[in-house]
């Protein structure tokens, strides 16, 4: 058993992997649209 203040440390350290990921994501995809974009022009 390990304390319950690891364990809500980790999960929160992998939230914010997550929602970094995802942002990073985001702005690959917005990148890749404007890149169709100019493309299509």
């Amino acid at each position: 058993m390990q304390p319950v203040e690891d364990t809500e440390n980790v999960n929160t350290g992998s939230r914010v992997i997550g929602t970094r990921s995802l942002h990073l994501l985001g702005m690959l995809q917005m990148l890749f649209e404007d890149g169709k974009e100019a493309d299509w022009q």
